[in-house]
């Protein structure tokens, strides 16, 4: 059952009962990415899931065998104010604890007559199997709080399941009473997907893709916060394909449930997409959206250019499609159009649609000005309209569609983070809370546009520490909740920082730099410390060309982070060498932390790393053993400061 109202519920509760089974219910939380706004249930597969449109109950009906049935009665949030998943109402649960008979009446959406016993010992041990007790915390990310069931009467006029959704269904055309609103058409259509989607187990894997020629498989774990994320538009991806007859079988398999299955099918990580080509399998590179699975699974599957023949055919498509690219060919056929169809099948990003009507393609683009040969694409941004101007070959047409396929300046979110870091273009972002994005959109969007072929404009939520702080991290920033502008350049590997107001000027100033390659490139580094009578100098990134690349002495180098389990113990062997060798004037101990520190000539590969600067050449360190005793370490230091000596030595020596 993938449905319910009141009546399904009583139906369920109904048939645990007669059987002699339990039914009980948990408290689950509403916790940061652990829930989405969708009817998708990590937790309760999706054959055993029950919708409720009562504001907010989820309630699942697992059930065994005909004979072993039990109902698990999941109720959103705890005592008090809450949101439903579904409309977006704030409910107010009206739980309240009787005294004497310690009863819980009134709960929003429960079954119809349904009263919960807090005294029922049976219920308290089925849901509390459900967890670990023996942490600290429940293991299991939604059980909170037991809520023992039942003493339960049910309605005895509704003896028959069609009867009970019959109820269900003439109470939601009615408007559903006081409490209970209809549910979101949204929620209905993600229903319906979820049963086009195949649950793939240990039995039907190799024969649902050795019986059909294309299948796309979601490999997920139900932990997995970025699969309960992309659970709801693979459905509903699925929900499209199916209408537009594609020949893509959809499946999924829950690969923590069905390990052996999901290694067979080289699943190791989550989520995982992959497509079946005959038997064949090939890693899904297209984007995370509903819009963006269709086209690239259309793509693939040999449907890389829709054909519009008619004017309704385009308004139709116009409302479904935020981005497109389209063309106007007298005939469908020569070498421009060999190219366009070329060039659609190996762009993965964006959907290419043809027409050799001028009234058609004037719906599609109403900025066209051709009657002739015409290419263009349109996004729902404030540069809608852009206009291709050179030759038909596939090449410079996907450069034309890889220049404007992004917006002027990306806002970026967990749903485009994919296709904005494989992007090859040079990348700015400004990291600034929304309100304060405002007053800097017009002068990025100017730069954006003197710079759209060759750089990326990338707006980050500062307040959303999942996108903003790993960046904010690589400039020792992440503290941070001033507004910043950086920019990156991932095929050296370089980053920049603006270390200034970000004003237009400044702004424009800044991107000009990057894109004639003569910005400075940012390295973190900490505050200049006080070495004042230290033992160990203290390096930081500001200081390590002075005090270790340009000293004239011989540097002893420790490189260490904070995270290091064995810096410590090196950390103690440099502050024993540091005093057996000291009073030497020729040698000078050191440290740099490297989490925090950064300069282009610090050398390392893993930590800790001991270096030996020799005082007359420091482009070539020696990497001492950090697993050493200090007795040997103290031999080696000794040994390349005679080496150094002697070096030295023979330099005056062919001076004079």
């Amino acid at each position: 059952m993938v449905r319910g109202g009141p009546g399904l519920m009583d139906a369920g509760t109904r048939d645990a009962l007669e059987a002699g089974k339990s039914v009980g219910g948990f408290n689950i939380a509403q916790e940061a990415r652990e829930w989405t706004s969708t009817i998708f249930h990590m937790y309760l597969p999706s054959h055993a899931y029950l919708t409720c449109r009562k504001h907010g109950l989820m309630d699942a009906v697992v059930r065994s065998s005909k004979g072993d049935k039990t109902v698990v009665i999941v109720l959103l949030c705890s005592i008090g104010e809450c949101l439903c998943p579904s409309c977006g109402h704030t409910i107010q649960s009206r739980l309240r604890f009787s005294s004497d008979q310690g009863m819980i009446p009134d709960l929003p959406g429960l079954p119809v007559k349904v009263k919960l016993d807090p005294k029922d010992q049976e219920v308290v041990e089925h849901l509390k199997a459900k967890i670990n007790t023996d942490l600290d915390h429940n293991s299991h990310c939604f059980c909170l709080q037991i809520l023992p069931t039942p003493q339960i009467s049910i309605i005895e006029e509704s003896d028959d399941i069609e009867e009970l959704i019959a109820l269900d269904e003439a109470e939601e055309e009615s408007g559903g009473g006081t409490h209970h609103p209809k549910p979101s058409s949204e929620a209905e259509v993600l229903t319906k997907a979820q049963r086009i989607v195949l649950e793939l187990n240990n039995d039907n894997t190799q024969r649902a893709i050795d019986g059909n020629e294309y299948v796309l498989v979601l490999g997920y774990a139900p932990w997995c916060v970025r699969s309960a994320e992309l659970m709801p538009r693979f459905a509903e991806a699925a929900s499209s394909l199916n209408e537009l007859k594609s020949p893509v079988l959809m499946a999924k398999i829950d690969a923590e449930r069905y390990p052996k299955v999901a290694s067979n099918l080289e699943i190791k990580g989550y989520p995982t997409l992959l497509l079946f080509v005959n038997g064949t399998s090939q890693p899904y590179t297209g984007g995370f959206s509903t819009e963006e699975i269709v086209i690239w699974v259309r793509k693939k599957t040999g449907t890389p250019i829709i054909r519009i023949n008619s004017i309704d055919e385009a308004n139709e498509f116009v409302k479904k499609h935020s981005i497109f690219a389209v063309a106007l060919f007298a005939k469908f056929e020569g070498s421009d159009h060999d190219e366009f169809v070329k060039a659609s099948t190996t762009d993965n990003d964006i959907q290419f649609v043809e027409t050799n009507s001028h009234q058609i393609a004037n719906i599609l683009y109403p900025d066209l000005k051709s009657d002739n040969l015409f290419l263009g694409i349109v996004k729902s941004e404030p540069e809608r309209y852009t206009s291709y101007e050179g030759d038909f070959e596939k090449d410079k047409i996907l450069q034309f569609v890889n220049d404007n396929k992004f917006p002027l300046v990306t806002f970026l979110s967990e749903l485009n983070s994919v296709k904005v870091y494989s992007s090859d273009k040079l990348q700015v972002y400004v990291f600034a809370e929304a309100d304060e994005f405002k007053k800097l959109l017009e002068p990025f969007q100017d730069a954006a546009r003197k710079f759209k072929s060759k750089i990326m404009f990338v707006f980050v939520d500062i307040k959303d520490e999942n996108l903003a702080k790993p960046f904010l991290t690589l400039f020792g920033l992440e503290d941070s909740e001033d507004t910043l502008v950086t920019a990156f350049d991932y095929k050296t590997g370089a980053k920049y920082l603006l270390e200034s107001d970000p004003t237009p000027a400044k702004i424009e100033e800044f991107c000009s730099g990057l894109f004639k390659g003569i910005l400075p490139p940012f390295y973190k580094s900490q505050a200049i410390p006080d070495n004042k009578d230290a033992d160990i100098l203290t390096v930081v990134g500001k200081t390590f060309e002075d005090l270790v690349l340009s000293s004239s002495k011989n540097i002893i180098l420790e490189i260490h982070t904070p995270w290091c389990l064995t810096c410590e113990t090196t950390s103690k062997q440099v502050e024993k060498l540091a005093k057996h060798f000291k009073g030497l004037e020729n040698l000078v101990f050191a440290k740099i932390d490297a989490s925090v520190n950064e300069h282009p000539r610090l050398q390392m590969d893993d930590y800790p790393t001991l270096l030996f600067y020799p005082g007359a050449n420091k482009s070539k360190p020696m990497k001492l053993p950090t697993k050493s005793s200090v007795k040997d370490l103290a031999i080696l230091i000794n040994k390349y400061l005679k080496e150094e000596a002697s070096d030295e030595h023979h330099v005056v020596k062919d001076e004079l």
